[in-house]
Protein backbone atom coordinates (compact mmCIF):
# COMPACT_ATOMS: atom_id res chain seq x y z
CA UNK A 1 0.00 0.00 0.00
CA UNK A 2 2.81 2.62 0.88
CA UNK A 3 4.31 4.26 -2.11
CA UNK A 4 4.03 7.43 -3.97
CA UNK A 5 2.49 9.08 -6.92
CA UNK A 6 -0.35 11.51 -6.87
CA UNK A 7 -3.07 8.41 -6.80
CA UNK A 8 -1.25 7.00 -3.37
CA UNK A 9 -1.72 11.00 -1.98
CA UNK A 10 -5.16 11.69 -2.50
CA UNK A 11 -6.01 8.27 -1.09
CA UNK A 12 -4.29 8.88 2.02
CA UNK A 13 -5.11 12.08 2.61
CA UNK A 14 -9.03 10.86 2.07
CA UNK A 15 -8.31 8.33 4.60
CA UNK A 16 -6.76 10.67 6.98
CA UNK A 17 -9.06 13.03 6.89
CA UNK A 18 -12.03 10.30 7.78
CA UNK A 19 -9.55 8.07 9.70
CA UNK A 20 -6.13 9.69 10.63
CA UNK A 21 -4.29 6.46 11.15
CA UNK A 22 -5.33 4.56 7.92
CA UNK A 23 -3.95 7.77 5.63
CA UNK A 24 -0.60 7.35 7.46
CA UNK A 25 -0.65 3.66 6.76
CA UNK A 26 -1.90 4.12 3.31
CA UNK A 27 0.91 6.43 2.71
CA UNK A 28 4.10 5.28 5.09
CA UNK A 29 3.14 1.51 5.53
CA UNK A 30 3.18 0.33 9.19
CA UNK A 31 5.60 2.23 10.66
CA UNK A 32 6.81 4.61 13.32
CA UNK A 33 4.45 7.39 11.65
CA UNK A 34 1.66 4.92 12.14
CA UNK A 35 2.20 4.49 15.89
CA UNK A 36 2.52 8.14 16.44
CA UNK A 37 -0.99 8.89 14.37
CA UNK A 38 -3.06 5.82 16.25
CA UNK A 39 -1.57 6.94 19.77
CA UNK A 40 -2.81 10.53 18.74
CA UNK A 41 -5.88 9.43 17.40
CA UNK A 42 -7.01 7.50 20.73
CA UNK A 43 -5.79 10.46 22.42
CA UNK A 44 -8.50 12.50 20.31
CA UNK A 45 -9.30 12.06 17.03
CA UNK A 46 -8.71 15.90 15.85
CA UNK A 47 -5.06 15.40 16.95
CA UNK A 48 -4.89 12.39 15.02
CA UNK A 49 -6.12 13.95 11.95
CA UNK A 50 -3.75 17.30 12.66
CA UNK A 51 -1.06 14.69 12.84
CA UNK A 52 -1.75 12.82 9.76
CA UNK A 53 -2.36 15.89 7.46
CA UNK A 54 0.76 17.58 8.62
CA UNK A 55 2.97 14.20 7.78
CA UNK A 56 1.12 13.50 4.53
CA UNK A 57 0.81 16.80 3.19
CA UNK A 58 4.60 18.07 4.05
CA UNK A 59 5.95 14.66 3.11
CA UNK A 60 9.79 15.47 1.99
CA UNK A 61 9.64 16.34 -1.67
CA UNK A 62 12.11 13.97 -3.83
CA UNK A 63 14.80 15.96 -6.21
CA UNK A 64 12.53 16.89 -8.99
CA UNK A 65 9.31 17.25 -7.56
CA UNK A 66 7.89 20.18 -8.68
CA UNK A 67 4.03 19.82 -6.82
CA UNK A 68 6.03 20.41 -3.27
CA UNK A 69 4.15 24.04 -3.75
CA UNK A 70 0.77 22.73 -4.55
CA UNK A 71 0.67 19.89 -1.45
CA UNK A 72 1.44 22.31 1.06
CA UNK A 73 -1.45 25.04 -0.38
CA UNK A 74 -3.68 21.54 -0.48
CA UNK A 75 -2.41 20.18 3.00
CA UNK A 76 -3.06 24.01 4.39
CA UNK A 77 -6.62 24.67 3.02
CA UNK A 78 -7.65 20.97 4.25
CA UNK A 79 -6.44 21.88 7.43
CA UNK A 80 -8.14 25.24 7.44
CA UNK A 81 -11.65 23.84 6.08
CA UNK A 82 -11.69 21.17 9.07
CA UNK A 83 -11.87 23.81 11.51
CA UNK A 84 -13.71 26.46 9.80
CA UNK A 85 -15.02 24.94 6.37
CA UNK A 86 -15.59 28.48 4.22
CA UNK A 87 -11.75 29.31 5.37
CA UNK A 88 -10.19 26.49 3.58
CA UNK A 89 -12.34 27.01 0.54
CA UNK A 90 -11.27 30.47 0.80
CA UNK A 91 -7.58 29.41 0.80
CA UNK A 92 -7.67 27.31 -1.82
CA UNK A 93 -9.85 29.08 -4.48
CA UNK A 94 -10.36 32.28 -3.34
CA UNK A 95 -13.84 34.81 -2.51
CA UNK A 96 -16.00 33.14 -5.15
CA UNK A 97 -18.59 31.00 -5.90
CA UNK A 98 -17.16 27.77 -3.86
CA UNK A 99 -17.22 29.93 -0.76
CA UNK A 100 -20.68 31.28 -1.09
CA UNK A 101 -21.89 27.68 -1.59
CA UNK A 102 -20.01 26.74 1.56
CA UNK A 103 -20.73 29.71 4.38
CA UNK A 104 -24.62 28.98 2.96
CA UNK A 105 -23.85 25.62 3.92
CA UNK A 106 -22.14 26.10 7.16
CA UNK A 107 -24.41 28.58 7.84
CA UNK A 108 -27.13 25.66 7.72
CA UNK A 109 -24.52 23.49 9.99
CA UNK A 110 -21.30 22.50 10.43
CA UNK A 111 -20.95 18.70 9.00
CA UNK A 112 -23.05 20.18 5.50
CA UNK A 113 -20.37 22.64 5.28
CA UNK A 114 -17.11 20.13 6.26
CA UNK A 115 -18.49 17.55 3.53
CA UNK A 116 -18.39 20.02 1.04
CA UNK A 117 -15.41 21.83 1.58
CA UNK A 118 -13.65 18.31 1.45
CA UNK A 119 -15.48 17.50 -1.81
CA UNK A 120 -14.15 20.53 -2.74
CA UNK A 121 -10.72 20.73 -1.90
CA UNK A 122 -10.02 17.08 -2.87
CA UNK A 123 -11.95 17.09 -6.03
CA UNK A 124 -11.43 20.55 -7.75
CA UNK A 125 -8.07 21.95 -8.79
CA UNK A 126 -8.39 25.58 -8.24
CA UNK A 127 -8.75 27.94 -11.78
CA UNK A 128 -5.98 29.79 -12.97
CA UNK A 129 -6.56 33.61 -11.81
CA UNK A 130 -3.88 34.30 -13.81
CA UNK A 131 -4.93 33.86 -17.09
CA UNK A 132 -7.75 36.72 -16.95
CA UNK A 133 -4.48 38.99 -16.32
CA UNK A 134 -2.58 38.04 -19.25
CA UNK A 135 -5.13 39.46 -21.04
CA UNK A 136 -4.34 42.82 -19.70
CA UNK A 137 -7.43 43.29 -17.85
CA UNK A 138 -7.35 47.16 -18.05
CA UNK A 139 -6.24 48.91 -20.92
CA UNK A 140 -2.41 49.64 -20.88
CA UNK A 141 -2.67 52.34 -23.77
Amino acid sequence: MCGEGWCNFGCSAVCAYLLPPLGIFWRFGCGCEFCICLLLTICGYLPGVIYAVIMIGFDVPKPGDEHFEARTNFCLSAVCAYIVPPLGVFWRFGLGVEFWICLLLTLCGYIPGVIYAACMIGCEEPKERGAELEGGGVNSS
